[in-house]
């Protein structure tokens, strides 16, 4: 199961607080990793910025355990380079994908990635040992995680049971604001997954 499956979806509906509402668990539909997006130039899979064959993670019972480690491998990325970073949950709905509400832009990711205050630091990186905490914009960091369980379930005040699916999009920007030409941009089934009722 991909780690970034999980924390992605986890930052969206984590994030809402309600009132009377049901709880509801992602059923992922397999455990295949991302797939390259069709009629996307310059575009780079997730897999090529990070080798994730040492994460291992465990669902059970709408909780996620996640161990080992992974390796930034995003070619073309400097340092000082700035990451703006897009996040779009749709539903599959009448026979296509349709976008929801659920959208997260971060100019700087890099700002933000090991900000206890942000949703990110909550459900990832905070579990990155702070002598790891650097922006993955640096090629060859490796992150080393420190065994931890996510809860994978949310409550929701409306019916929200489907098919969900997460896009992500990253953009690299040089020290004169111009965007580099590799892109990120990585969509699969893996990343699909069965919102499911666990109880009103």
């Amino acid at each position: 199961m991909s780690l970034f499956k999980v924390i992605s979806f986890l930052v969206y509906f984590r994030t809402i607080v309600v009132v009377k509402a049901a709880l509801y668990g992602f059923a992922f539909e397999n455990d295949e990793m991302f797939d390259d997006c069709p009629d996307v130039p310059y575009s780079v899979n997730v897999l090529d910025i990070g080798d994730l064959s040492n994460i291992e993670m465990d669902y059970t019972d709408g909780f996620v355990s996640v161990s080992g480690n992974h390796t930034v491998t995003w070619e073309g990325v400097q340092p000082t380079d700035r990451i703006e970073c897009i996040a779009e949950v749709y539903q599959f709905r009448r026979g296509a994908w349709q976008p929801t509400p659920f959208t997260i832009i971060e100019k700087d990711f890099c700002k933000v990635q090991f900000d206890p205050t942000s949703v990110w630091y909550q459900v990832w990186s905070k579990h990155i040992p702070e002598h790891l905490r650097i922006c993955f914009n640096n090629y060859g960091i490796m992150y080393a995680y420190e065994p931890f369980t996510v809860d994978a379930r949310f409550n929701f005040i409306t019916f929200v049971e489907g098919r969900y699916k997460l896009v992500g999009r990253g953009f690299a920007y040089d020290e004169r604001n111009l965007k580099r030409k590799v892109s990120l941009k990585g969509v699969s089934a893996s990343e699909e997954a069965v919102v499911v009722l666990v109880h009103s």
